[in-house]
């Protein structure tokens, strides 16, 4: 006896749209997906354009912890599954989750997350590799990751088959359902293949500290020393900055006598860490292309480096692309005194901020209990 099958739920992350609705929107207007790449500098490539995923953000989805422990392409099909779910109205009320299986396809699983390890291991050796790099790199963590999520135990596996995995595990889910193996099925394909070195966040994550990187290929990681007295005040603004965005603002040029004042800073900033010169420290942190760029995106971030600067801080910027805003203190007291300084800057500009004084880890990535 064969059973009918139907779709009850769709759900879309692709280059074109972060969901069904506008997927299909793009795909009617006849729009690409194929864009710049971003993942990594492409100027030495013969092909410079591919077809990444645009404006998708994790934390709609999945928490932190999560998203920091899962490679791209779960990401994606933990996303995808659950806007399938939700549309087919099944979300925390499956009939039968014994009997309602996962099968996700992909060409070659967690990318990203074997080029991190594989670089970490050829850097500083078999210790410093992720405990988690097998659980985020195989390809079947994709269908599993979905299943425990939704409590669903039914039947379970990737499909790996070329560009065919998705349209693959989608036959294999449907011959489930029909000759009775299962009563529901969860299927689809999850691709993350273009991948890129961050280093300049990675490293320092990993390794602790501070890190210079001096190049990219081959890798070049520069552990620099950490002054003793050296806090770092974060203030975390209740605001979106979209990554796109922040890079959309930059100069496309820089003259040569500011890259070389950009240069010189960089030297700067290794000299006072070397010197544990902690007013070398603030006068190096003088960005003359990102920061006047994105300061604008960012409402009370000029505010609350004057405050910074005014309560003593040696110096203050954006953090990467931002929301996030910095500044370096000498000294716990001078720290919580910066600290309390932007946030009443940040209040007085009508934008809540959660503040915090830290000190450098220098351990790195570690597995706590």
């Amino acid at each position: 006896m064969t059973h009918r099958v139907v779709v009850t739920g769709l759900g879309l992350v692709t280059p074109v749209g972060t969901d069904v609705d506008s997927t299909w929107q793009a795909l009617l207007a006849g729009r690409s997906g194929a864009a710049p790449i971003t993942k990594f500098d492409a100027a030495n490539q013969q092909v410079r354009f591919a077809c990444e995923v645009k404006g998708f953000d994790p934390l709609q989805y999945i928490d932190k912890k999560e998203a920091r422990r899962y490679d791209l392409f779960a990401q994606l099909a933990i996303a995808a599954a659950h806007q399938a779910i939700t549309q087919a109205g099944l979300e925390g009320q499956f009939p039968s989750p014994e009997r309602t299986g996962v099968v996700i396809g992909t060409g070659i699983g967690g990318m990203q997350t074997y080029e991190d390890n594989c670089s970490l291991y050829l850097t500083k050796g078999p210790d410093r590799v992720s405990p988690f790099f097998v659980p985020m790199f195989i390809p079947d963590i994709a269908a599993g990751l979905v299943s425990i999520r939704y409590g669903l135990k039914g039947p379970n596996f990737a499909t790996v088959s070329a560009c065919a995995s998705s349209a693959h595990a989608i036959g294999d889910s449907f011959n489930m359902i029909r000759h009775g193996t299962a009563d529901a099925m969860v299927t689809g394909g999850s691709e993350a293949a273009i991948t890129g070195r961050h280093p300049d966040n990675v490293a320092p994550s990993l390794y602790g500290g501070i890190v210079l990187v001096r190049s990219l290929d081959p890798p070049d990681l520069v552990e620099l020393p950490v002054p003793p007295d050296l806090r770092v005040v974060l203030v975390h603004p209740d605001q979106r900055l979209r990554t796109r965005d922040a890079r959309a603002v930059l100069p496309k040029t820089v003259p040569l006598e500011t890259a070389l004042y950009q240069a010189a800073q960089v030297a700067a900033m290794v000299a006072g860490l070397a010197a544990t010169d902690y007013e070398l420290l603030g006068r190096a942190l003088d960005d003359r292309i990102a920061e006047p760029a994105r300061a604008s995106l960012l409402p009370g971030f000029a505010a609350g480096k004057q405050a910074a600067l005014q309560a003593g801080a040696l110096g203050a910027s954006i953090s990467g692309s931002g929301p996030t805003a910095f500044a370096l203190a000498r000294g716990e007291e001078s720290a919580q005194a910066v600290a309390a300084a932007m946030q009443v800057a940040y209040a007085d500009a009508g934008i809540n901020a959660r503040v915090r004084v830290a000190q450098v880890d220098q351990l790195g990535g570690r597995i706590v209990s």
